[in-house]
């Protein structure tokens, strides 16, 4: 009969301690007591027991992992300008909670860093080497930017969480822009909204490539729901509101789904129309104070997925910018708010078979 193996449970359950106590003990630790720690020796000794050494590699990876990952910090990164107050609205700052709530539970430090406030590229490197930073999340910039030459950007790993950096591409966690505008026409027209349009700023559509135009384009062109109507031009000045008021006006909308609703009047605008005529003002980013009904992108999800993506790409070793990056979307959630129902539609939405489709 095999003689039975010997191993640091069954010298802890003859010693009556804890296997941790074993394990101390046999590494002549001064966390035990001297009498304690000879006595397992000792017994260790007569029952002839030997370490795994399979376990000890494995335990000893998983340590020096360990100790790697707690040492290592990833870093948001975000360019605003150093003549204005340093603020992050909620969206970003969401995207940070994300961020940091998955970092920690991953063993990583966090840490922030506006690229304005360096004087050049050497700079930046210095800086982030010296914080012993690894990986990157470039956070949502106020413009749309093109960042190749402000980062050494080889000798870290880097994803991003917005679209307005044009260069250079990483892996990036997102919103779904275009299943969360589609998500909001089909609620809306359930609750029997039928006059809808969309107003969006001039230069909104690059930042997000466009996808919400194109959810509005699929729902025109592959529904049988009323049109959507687009209204794009600027609205940077009080001599624009009256267009958009007299765009409006014309349409006679029940509701609206505006954005960016933090950097456009669109109080002003709507206070201009007479109270029976004003719209409900749908947010693609919810909450915002004066929507009441949107989409809420989830930007905890986004920050926490950015984690993940950068995390797999620290242990690999991947550095620098990829030759084939890929997104993570992030569906958002539909948020009724007071929005109510004003009548009951019985026809069903189905995609349109018989509609010759624009290719």
């Amino acid at each position: 009969m095999p003689k039975p193996v010997v191993t640091l449970r069954s010298l802890a359950k003859e010693a009556g301690v804890s296997p941790m106590t074993v394990s101390l003990a046999l590494k002549n630790s001064h966390e035990i007591s001297a009498q304690t720690g000879d006595k397992i020796r000792v017994l260790a000794q007569k029952r002839g027991y030997r370490p795994d050494p399979t376990m000890r590699k494995l335990m000893q990876h998983l340590k020096s992992r360990s100790e790697t990952r707690f040492k290592a910090t990833v870093c948001a990164i975000i360019a605003e300008d150093v003549n204005l107050p340093f603020t992050l609205d909620n969206y970003p700052n969401r995207i940070r909670l994300g961020m940091k709530q998955r970092a920690e539970e991953l063993g990583y430090a966090t840490d922030i860093l506006n690229l304005n406030d360096f004087s050049s590229k050497e700079q930046i490197d210095r800086i982030l080497i010296s914080r012993g930073i690894e990986g990157l999340v470039l956070l949502p910039l106020r413009y749309i930017s093109d960042l190749t030459n402000r980062v050494s950007w080889e000798l870290f790993s880097s994803v991003l969480v917005t679209s307005a950096v044009q260069a250079p591409k990483f892996h990036s966690a997102l919103p779904n822009h275009f299943a969360n505008i589609t998500r909001s026409f089909s609620e809306l027209t359930s609750l029997g909204y039928t006059r809808i349009g969309f107003i969006t700023l001039k230069d909104w559509g690059r930042r997000t490539l466009h996808r919400w135009e194109s959810g509005v384009a699929w729902q025109n062109c592959f529904t049988d729901n009323p049109e959507i109507k687009i209204y794009s031009d600027p609205i940077s000045n009080p001599s624009d509101y009256g267009a958009v008021v007299s765009w409006l006006e014309k349409n006679n909308f029940e509701v609206i789904i505006a954005e960016p609703l933090s950097q456009a009047p669109y109080q002003e605008i709507i206070n201009r129309l007479p109270e029976s005529k004003r719209p409900k003002i749908i947010a693609m980013s919810w909450p915002t104070p004066l929507a009441t009904a949107g989409i809420d992108q989830r930007p905890e999800l986004i920050g926490k997925a950015a984690i993940e993506i950068l995390d797999g790409l620290i242990i690999r070793g991947e550095k620098g910018i990829p030759i084939i990056p890929y997104s993570t979307l992030i569906d958002g959630l539909w948020v009724a708010g007071k929005l109510p129902a004003i009548r009951t539609r019985h026809k069903s939405i189905d995609l349109i078979s018989d509609r010759a489709r624009i290719t």
